[in-house]
C-alpha cells in the first residue's frame, strides 16, 4: 500500500528536494501546509504534494546544434542562484 501521508523528510524526498528547501517552499506557499494526524504528528498529503508539484514552473532547455541539452548550463545556473 502506498502511504498517503508523509512526514517532513519523506515529503521533501517525494518532491525531490532537501528538507530545508521544502521548508522554504511551504513557507512561501509553493508546497502545501501539513495536516495534523493526532496531537503531535504533522503529515503532508501526497495528493496535495502532487497538485503543487504539477504547478511548479518548467525551465525550457535550449537544444544545442549537436542535439544535446544544456544541462551543464542548467546546473551552473542553479549553483549561481544558491
Amino acid at each position: 500500500m502506498t502511504p498517503r501521508g508523509f512526514n517532513r523528510t519523506e515529503a521533501a524526498a517525494y518532491v525531490g528536494c532537501s528538507a530545508g528547501l521544502f521548508d522554504r517552499m511551504v513557507k512561501d506557499g509553493i508546497m502545501p501546509e501539513p495536516r495534523c494526524l493526532g496531537e503531535n504528528r504533522l503529515v503532508w498529503d501526497r495528493q496535495e504534494l502532487d497538485a503543487c508539484f504539477d504547478e511548479l514552473p518548467r525551465r525550457h532547455l535550449k537544444i544545442a546544434n549537436d542535439g544535446l541539452t544544456g544541462w551543464d548550463d542548467v546546473e551552473e545556473g542553479a549553483r549561481a542562484n544558491r
